[in-house]
């Protein structure tokens, strides 16, 4: 049987060799940042509160998408003009995407985006010259922000859209050169969202080593102190 001290210097092994590899796994399945920029601060449709969600979903993904009914449960058309058309704008670099209803009611775009419970628009009411139409359906902007998929019906091409990317703010028209200074500037700003696939999984990784070595320490002291790696390290001791 083998002694206290080997036993716990396997142990010790074990987990360091489980975390090299978990390490290992999370920096090649990470999904690398698709955007060119930050999402903005400021989303429109009462969802800034839900900025995170935009960054995960708009930033890192090419198939998941936010939860059924989640521009309802927003009051999105609450905060719409009902006799006019609205014009949905790139929530990273605020280009126009889509406007709403053309070619039809109001009460029609409604009722066929409650129905499939996500925004939906049809050929007319799309800024094509903004998106690219990828391989599978996907949709993204020309600034690279996943939007959704393209699901035809009998009616021909449906674009299934989330709202957390198409909630944008326009930036004022500009040149490329305006557009890449403002781009610059909010690069530098402190955020709390990591903008880029490789920050991410660096930050990711960080608070797995971080995580890793206060385990590696617990465990060390409790060898020192002569328990099991079962028995709890407490904060203090009578």
């Amino acid at each position: 049987m083998p002694s206290p001290a080997t036993s716990g210097h396997y142990q010790t092994l074990t987990f360091l060799i489980f975390a090299v590899a978990s390490l290992c796994l999370q920096g090649c399945l990470a999904q690398p940042n698709s955007c060119n920029g930050l999402v903005q601060k400021d989303l429109r449709y009462g969802i800034s509160a839900d900025r995170s969600t935009a960054v995960s979903i708009c930033c890192h993904n090419t198939d998941f998408a936010e939860y059924s009914g989640y521009f309802e449960s927003k009051g999105l058309f609450t905060h719409l003009d009902s006799s006019g058309v609205t014009t949905f704008y790139d929530s990273v670099c605020g280009k126009p995407l889509f406007r709403a209803p053309i070619g039809r009611s109001l009460k029609d775009w409604q009722s066929e985006s409650r129905e499939h419970g996500w925004p939906s628009f049809r050929s007319q009411e799309v800024f094509k010259k903004n998106i690219d139409f990828r391989a599978g359906g996907e949709m993204r902007s020309t600034c690279g922000t996943h939007l959704g998929h393209n699901i035809p019906d009998g009616s021909g091409d449906r674009y299934c859209i989330d709202l957390v990317c198409i909630a944008g703010n326009p930036l004022p028209n500009s040149t490329t050169k305006i557009k890449a200074t403002q781009l610059s500037g909010v690069r530098t700003q402190e955020d709390n969202i990591m903008p880029a696939g490789a920050n991410s999984t660096a930050a990711a990784t960080f608070a797995m080593v971080t995580g890793g070595v206060v385990a590696l320490v617990s465990l060390l002291v409790a060898q020192r102190r002569g328990r099991t790696i079962e028995e709890p390290l407490l904060l203090s001791e009578e």
